[in-house]
């Protein structure tokens, strides 16, 4: 966070994040490829959380 108070991306600990969503496998980096393809569209991040059910974890992206 700057003194601004503005919060910034950037970077990932692993470029190989990847989240358990009702049993599957989803990575993180394919699914911003594709949102940003949309010209609405000038920065995401795709971040995953546990959901703490037996499904796994929970899909949170922030668009910008």
């Amino acid at each position: 966070m700057d003194e601004a108070g503005d919060l910034m991306v950037v970077g990932r600990i692993s470029k190989e994040e990847r989240f358990k969503v009702n049993g599957d496998v989803v990575y993180g980096p394919p699914i911003e490829t594709v949102m940003r393809q949309n010209p609405h569209i000038h920065n995401i991040a795709v971040l995953g959380r546990n959901s703490g059910t037996l499904y796994g974890h929970e899909i949170i992206y922030c668009i910008m």
